[in-house]
């Protein structure tokens, strides 16, 4: 058990964290992961990662590179609302990623290069980073299993969140949506079905 007060590079402040030779606790209590935290920390060695129900925020590059981390479950983190820019970045193990309704934005970079075989999309999505899920080649998101693009989402980076995402194939927009935000799809290269409700009345540029 040990506490830090790193400004940029720390955890928050007063944190108190717990580690194991591959596990990561981040106490209840704790609002911010903030920039740079646990980077390159461990060696890279963690595999598993509990994060408190009172998280708010997690900064940027806040997980880079730790390439064996294998899941990361954020569904209780029921305050949670922006994840940061390549937070997750290059965690080429991690194969399993569950989001709070909660969750507003997901930032450039945040899941690039990771190994994720599905993904669905929180209900709340405002912001979708530029290449937040790029080169995810595990990743797949068919006829059975589209790809389902929240009514919330507002704005997508324009050169796009799912290049070279290869098993990206069915996108559906969901129920109720209006509108259809310019560059959401750009990249995506082997989509073969989007399906688009009746009640969308606008397409971006």
């Amino acid at each position: 058990l040990f506490r830090s007060t790193y400004g940029n590079n720390g955890y928050s402040n007063n944190a108190d964290i717990k580690k194991a030779a591959d596990t990561i606790v981040i106490e209840e209590g704790i609002t911010a992961i903030t920039q740079q935290a646990f980077v390159g920390r461990n060696g890279g060695v963690v595999k598993e990662l509990y994060l408190p129900s009172t998280l708010v925020s997690i900064g940027n590059i806040a997980f880079d590179d730790q390439e064996k981390l294998e899941t990361v479950n954020l569904e209780h983190c029921t305050n949670l609302t922006s994840i940061g820019d390549t937070a997750f970045n290059y965690n080429t193990s991690l194969a399993s990623v569950n989001f709070p309704d909660s969750l507003k934005s997901i930032g450039a970079d945040a899941f690039y290069g990771t190994a994720i075989t599905s993904l669905v999309l929180p209900p709340n999505l405002e912001k979708l980073g530029e290449h937040a899920f790029m080169k995810c080649e595990s990743l797949v998101a068919d006829a059975e299993h589209p790809l389902v693009i929240p009514k919330t989402i507002t704005e997508c980076a324009t050169n796009g969140a799912f290049v070279m995402t290869p098993g990206i194939t069915a996108v559906k927009f969901e129920d109720d949506a209006t509108n259809i935000p310019a560059n959401i799809l750009v990249g995506c290269e082997n989509i073969t079905s989007v399906t688009i409700p009746d009640s969308v009345t606008e397409i971006e540029d």
